[in-house]
């Protein structure tokens, strides 16, 4: 149980990040632009995290192989 929440941990950090900056944030072009990067970038890291589940890793190590959700019909570059 605190693997998993653990694992998530990332995702939370971000969140709160992202709560910080609406509430305390400057709110220029940059700023604006910042948020909406952020807002479609979010949602497909989260997705991306519960699909790999246990093979999700900061670093490039092969686990084992995906076989389900978008990385199972990505295939990696064999150069």
């Amino acid at each position: 149980m605190v693997k998993r929440i653990l694992r998530w941990t990332d995702v939370v950090a971000c969140v709160l990040l992202v709560a910080t900056a609406v509430r305390f944030g400057p709110r220029t072009t940059v700023w604006y632009a910042g948020l909406l990067v952020t807002a479609v970038s979010l949602p497909l890291w989260v997705i991306a995290r519960g699909q790999l589940g246990t093979a999700f890793s900061g670093r490039p190590v092969a686990r084992h192989l995906v076989t389900r959700g978008l990385y199972a019909k990505i295939r990696p570059d064999s150069s």
